[in-house]
């Protein structure tokens, strides 16, 4: 969450910054800029952080860039774990 610099997008207190809130985002319906929903889940974040253009939340600028190439699958299910573990 720190090292790869989420910290100063994402809050994990539900306060609201250049990008929604890791407190409890995790198994929630998510609306994307194109009005869809998504549920947010393993496989959500793990897109999220590889090709993050794809599926924006609506209401938040398509600011975060890709992490392909930059992170293991390690790092992926090491921050999909912290954000099930802000669930509600």
């Amino acid at each position: 969450y720190t090292k790869l610099g989420c910290v100063a997008f994402h809050s994990t207190d539900g306060s609201i910054k250049l990008a929604p809130s890791f407190k409890g985002i995790y198994g929630k319906k998510e609306e994307l800029n194109d009005g869809t929903f998504v549920t947010v889940n393993d496989d959500y974040i793990r897109q999220s952080i590889l090709t993050p253009q794809k599926q924006v939340a609506k209401g938040y600028p398509p600011i975060m860039p890709t992490f392909q190439g930059r992170v293991s699958e390690r790092d992926i299910s090491g921050l999909v774990a912290f954000i099930k573990s802000l669930k509600d």
